[in-house]
């Protein structure tokens, strides 16, 4: 399968961002990636903010994307392409790099065979960055658990609930967070997974 198989999201009618602008996401979602527990992505958005800097291949992947690259979530359409490419077995080059290995963005090797797969791939690339993304979150969970409390208020029965995937089973387990709504509360209080929304 390729990415060109999938429904495009680009806006046409909106204008392509500058050069600064996409140097600035990919470095705003990195920032976020190493909050968050994903530091091996922060490192390749880095890379790849570094190489858009200077006009790499990175450039050519993304010289036709058109829209906010943070609301279109465009760095992560990057990454999520190279990943595809790493599963797919279509970049045995780079596979070696990624998780469980740990390199740095101070690897000369890493940083000449991330770049490298980019040049290569940079049609698939192209039009995966093209893609819309979807996201999982458990964030999601707070949304979903007023319905299910009223389910569960109206029926008295157990609920089983089955997931196709949408959020990576992450909402099977919404029973396990902690949610507060205000100063309500619900759910364990010693979750490691707090819901303010």
């Amino acid at each position: 399968m390729t990415a060109s198989n999938f429904p495009s999201t680009a806006d046409s009618n909106a204008a392509a961002p500058s050069k600064s602008d996409l140097v600035r996401a990919f470095l705003q979602q990195a920032d976020w990636c190493l909050a968050l527990g994903s530091p091996f992505t922060a490192e390749v958005l880095s890379i790849l903010a570094q190489d858009l800097d200077n006009g790499g291949p990175s450039a050519a992947v993304v010289d036709d994307f058109t829209g906010d690259p943070i609301a279109a979530a465009l760095p992560l359409r990057f990454t999520g392409g190279l990943a595809t490419l790493v599963l797919t077995g279509q970049a045995r080059a780079l596979e070696k790099f990624y998780p469980p290995a740990t390199p740095t963005k101070d690897s000369p090797h890493f940083v000449r065979t991330l770049i490298a797969t980019v040049k290569r791939h940079r049609e698939f690339l192209n039009a995966f960055a093209q893609l819309s993304v979807q996201t999982n979150e458990v964030g999601r969970s707070a949304m979903l658990m007023g319905g299910f409390l009223e389910i569960a208020k109206q029926t008295t029965a157990p609920l089983h609930l089955f997931e196709l995937g949408a959020s990576a089973g992450l909402n099977l387990a919404w029973d396990q967070y902690r949610y507060a709504f205000g100063h309500e509360t619900w759910g364990p209080a010693t979750s490691p997974v707090q819901l303010r929304p």
